[in-house]
């Protein structure tokens, strides 16, 4: 690059040379480092989720292994009662639903959201 320069014209001074893909990756490194982090959080949170829905999976089933069993000496087949676990599983889930907007209200009522003194008498 130099002789290029002095090529061109031999007044010019040349300092801080520096490949353009090196000016590139530097300016985008904070973002870079910002979409890893994000990724990893991103990763770390997906694995805690399937950790957590796999507990409370594994707890329903826990809590009716004496009724699986009872069930199963009576007769029932596997087909049947692997329909009694998502069957309980949907409506724990309804009933998670319905107390979720009740819930979040008290909450926010209680944390006074909405402001008092933006009310209007």
């Amino acid at each position: 690059m130099r002789r290029a320069l002095t090529q061109m014209n031999g007044d010019q001074v040349m300092y801080d040379e520096t490949v353009m893909d090196a000016i590139v990756s530097n300016s985008i490194s904070a973002r870079r480092f910002s979409m890893i982090s994000l990724g990893v959080f991103a990763a770390v949170a997906l694995f805690l989720a399937s950790v957590g829905i796999y507990g409370v999976v594994a707890y329903m089933v826990t809590q009716r292994t004496h009724e699986l069993g009872i069930r199963t000496a009576l007769g029932a087949q596997q087909k049947d009662l692997l329909k009694l676990i998502p069957e309980r599983w949907r409506k724990n889930r309804v009933r998670w639903c319905r107390s979720w907007p009740g819930g979040s209200s008290c909450f926010d009522t209680a944390n006074g959201w909405p402001p008092l003194w933006s009310q209007r008498h």
